[in-house]
Parts: C-alpha cells; sequence; structure tokens
C-alpha cells in the first residue's frame, strides 16, 4: 500500500491552486474603536504593510488591521499587530516576520488634529484632511496626503514626508503663512500642491530629473519649501 505524504498532498495543493488561477492566501481583518478624548499623538511603527490615515470627528478614533497571509505553511504569530494609548499617545505597531509571507495593512481614523508620526520599513502611507503636525517616513513606498487648514488667521504648516524608494504627492489644501515642508526622497518624484496666493520660498535639490514651479517662489519668505529626490522629477503646481 502506498504510503500518504503530506509533503506531497501539501505541493499538490499549491499547484492545484497555482493551476486554477487562485492565489492560496487569507484575509483576517480586526477593528477597533476607542475614545479619542484624550488622544494628541498618533504614533505608528510597522514593519509590514500599506498605512491610511483619515480625520474623523472630534472625540472618535478607529483602528483597523487587514492581515493577508498565505493559507499554507505560516504560523499565526509570523505578524503581530498591537493598538493602546499611552496617555495622549495612540500608539499602533506592526510586527513582521521577513521569513514569512504575510502582511498587515493598517487604516486609521482620528481627530484631524492630531500630530502624526509615521515609520514604516515597507509599505506606502496616505494621509487624508489632517490638520495636526506630520512626520512621515517609510523605507519602501509612495508617501500621498492631503493636508486642511489648521484654522486662524496666519496658519502655519510643518510638516516632513520622507522615502527611500517611491514618489511623494502632497496636497495642501490652505496657504501657510510660516513654517517648513520638507518633501525627500531617494529614488522617485515629487509633487506638491498649493495654493496660488501661497508666499513661499524654496530650496530644491536633485541629481537626475528636472525641477519645474508653476507658481512664484519668493525669496526669504516666511513659508519654506525644502524638496530633494536623487532621481526623479521635482514639481510645485497651483492646487486648484
Amino acid at each position: 500500500m502506498q504510503r500518504f505524504s503530506p509533503f506531497l498532498f501539501l505541493a499538490a495543493s499549491l499547484l492545484t491552486a497555482c493551476a486554477l488561477g487562485v492565489s492560496p492566501k487569507s484575509e483576517k481583518r480586526t477593528n477597533a474603536t476607542l475614545d479619542a478624548s484624550s488622544i494628541t499623538n498618533l504614533q505608528i511603527n510597522s514593519s509590514s504593510g500599506n498605512v491610511t490615515i483619515a480625520a474623523a470627528a472630534a472625540g472618535n478614533a478607529n483602528v483597523a488591521f487587514t492581515k493577508t497571509t498565505p493559507d499554507l505553511g505560516v504560523s499565526e504569530g509570523a505578524c503581530t499587530s498591537d493598538q493602546h494609548i499611552d496617555g495622549t499617545t495612540l500608539v499602533v505597531t506592526v510586527t513582521h516576520d521577513k521569513l514569512a509571507n504575510c502582511i498587515i495593512d493598517t487604516q486609521i481614523t482620528i481627530p484631524a488634529a492630531t500630530t502624526i508620526d509615521a515609520s514604516l520599513d515597507d509599505g506606502s502611507i496616505k494621509i487624508t484632511d489632517v490638520t495636526g503636525v506630520v512626520s512621515a517616513h517609510t523605507g519602501d513606498g509612495y508617501i500621498d496626503a492631503s493636508l486642511a487648514s489648521p484654522g486662524g488667521e496666519s496658519p502655519t504648516l510643518n510638516d516632513s514626508f520622507d522615502t527611500s524608494d517611491g514618489n511623494i504627492q502632497v496636497q495642501v489644501n490652505f496657504a501657510p503663512s510660516s513654517g517648513n515642508i520638507s518633501l525627500k526622497t531617494k529614488n522617485g518624484g515629487i509633487k506638491l500642491e498649493l495654493p496660488v496666493v501661497t508666499k513661499f520660498a524654496v530650496d530644491e535639490s536633485h541629481q537626475n530629473g528636472t525641477f519645474t514651479n508653476d507658481l512664484t517662489a519668493i525669496p526669504g519668505a516666511p513659508f519654506d519649501v525644502t524638496m530633494t529626490s536623487q532621481d526623479g522629477n521635482l514639481t510645485i503646481a497651483a492646487n486648484q
């Protein structure tokens, strides 16, 4: 009698899935709604997956994780996620076993004025309609951000975005009166959209690519734009 071989069964299952065009993966989603009345800061550390952050009504916060893993051969602990409130800071952490083929994407809604500090090893970042100070970094992925006005007669902006490999696109939906925005990538293009009335100075640096400014920079203006790319085009355009 021929003995049953688990290895051959596993191999046959994978081959069958590939032949049928079916990806042998599963998704698991977890969701947590939090009391955001004390939250003024968001700290994200993620070694795997994309992160999206969107503004929510005051007092509301939500963190959702979508975990994608192969059905076969990956332990439950290969990728882990956690969220908790530490004082006034919402701390979100995603860990990833680099030997495992699993990814956790993170979706967060927070009060618009929350200060954001996001650091990713691998993954893209999308930020929508926030008004707090933003510092966003990823080692490999694009950054896409839409920034709303913090209010007041003389709104300021002091944000930074950088990626080692990917494009950066930031849309500023108000004219900052002072501050600085820093955008840096080693391999990719950068596009910054500002209202036409914005008074700004620009400091740009690129090795391979072009620099295009559709607006008018004013040397010495109280709002500074810093753009750096080793390999990619730099563009400042009107926010229509």
